[in-house]
């Protein structure tokens, strides 16, 4: 059967009472620290033959085995004390199975994985227990033994005392926390995404796998340090940047491209939990003469100006990247970042006949485009 406890309203697995008796743990099962076990309802045994959270409106029982085995991604989700083992399947699971969990604090242990509907399962462990250790999940079928998933994960422990470093698996992307960045400890995983799972295909030249970062505290109190390590053969680094995954119109965002002094390390400030990669952009900005438009005769002698501007990848950063000069005059511009638009109004009349504006503009990455419009104002020269 299993053990399941309420919490909020909601019921959550916990393991049989004694099973886990580590520092991370109360001894009862539930993964939370020991002041959180007074405020929660006691536990509750629901035999095998239910095998399901009471409340659903369904039950998920032994029997109607599909053709073939579910495939099974996996996402580790750290809630500080408790970290969270959850699988998504590709198709109703309609069959119990178990978790076997190993690493050399624990030895081996296996448990039930909880169904919190047809297609997603999961377990809790206290992050204490999986903590700088490589621990290894499998999951079986209960009854017939077998396997259908397997992998090796790595949960991070970083003491705010001290601050401290991890790397992901590769050896590319390492993550640096200063002392205190946190009020507590820290417990995180790094670990590269299945491009499968990514909700926008990153854009540009990827010269990463995208990396997840699953940490608690949101935001962090002072900001870490990403760093890509590349090889020194990697050309053109002003054009290479970190960028984070957003659920914004560009789903990919711009975190930073500072160049460590070895020439081919990559960093930028983060704040907090994210996925991101290396991305190299190579494509200049647009621009877009509003008004004037090119050739256009205009009977306002102090004419507004207005460009607007874009940058599919990296972005404009402020008013240093870029230079508007009107008959070879500078001009000092506004700028709406929101809109990307950029604004001018001459404080001395035009004479009448031609003129010419020409705009130089720079991404953060440092690909640069200029260009120029001419247009004529009414009147006698």
């Amino acid at each position: 059967g299993k053990w399941l406890r309420k919490r909020g309203g909601t019921w959550h697995p916990v393991l049989p009472p004694g099973f886990f008796k580590t520092e991370g743990s109360n001894g009862t099962g539930d993964p939370f620290l020991g002041w959180l076990h007074t405020l929660a309802a006691p536990l509750q045994f629901v035999p095998e033959s239910t095998w399901g959270v009471p409340g659903f409106p369904y039950f998920i029982v032994p029997g109607a085995l599909p053709a073939e085995p579910p495939k099974l991604e996996p996402r580790l989700s750290v809630w500080d004390a408790l970290t969270t083992v959850r699988f998504q399947s590709d198709q109703s699971v309609l069959f119990p199975l178990q978790l076997q969990i190993s690493n050399r604090r624990l030895g081996s242990r296996t448990v039930p994985l909880l169904a919190l509907d047809d297609h997603t399962l999961e377990a809790d462990f206290p992050s204490f227990d999986l903590a700088n250790d490589s621990t290894l999940l499998v999951v079986r079928e209960k009854g017939t033994g077998k396997v259908l998933f397997q992998r090796k994960i790595f949960l991070h422990y970083i003491p705010k005392d001290r601050g401290g470093s991890c790397t992901a698996p590769g050896g590319i992307a390492s993550l640096q926390l200063p002392r205190r960045a946190s009020n507590r400890d820290i417990y995180l995983s790094f670990e590269p995404v299945p491009r499968r799972q990514l909700q926008a295909n990153p854009p540009g030249d990827s010269l990463s796998p995208v990396y997840q970062i699953d940490l608690l505290e949101v935001p962090l109190l002072r900001a870490g340090l990403l760093k890509f390590h590349l090889p020194p053969s990697v050309p053109r680094m002003r054009q290479v940047g970190v960028y984070e995954a957003s659920s914004s119109r560009k789903p990919w965002k711009f975190s930073g491209n500072s160049i460590a002094k070895d020439g081919h390390t990559i960093f930028a400030q983060i704040h907090g939990p994210g996925r991101f990669l290396l991305l190299r952009d190579e494509k200049p900005p647009v621009i877009r003469f509003l008004s004037p438009r090119p050739g256009q005769t205009l009977a306002a002698s102090r004419p507004e100006v207005r460009i607007r501007y874009d940058d599919d990848l990296s972005g404009i950063s402020d008013e240093r990247d870029f230079r508007l000069t009107l008959d070879s005059r500078f001009c000092i511009t506004e700028m709406d970042p929101e809109m990307k638009i950029l604004r001018y109004r001459p404080d001395w009349r035009l004479r009448a006949g031609k003129h010419k504006l020409t705009l130089w503009i720079r991404d953060r990455a440092g690909n640069e485009r200029t260009r120029s419009i001419s247009f004529y104002v009414k009147g006698k020269p």
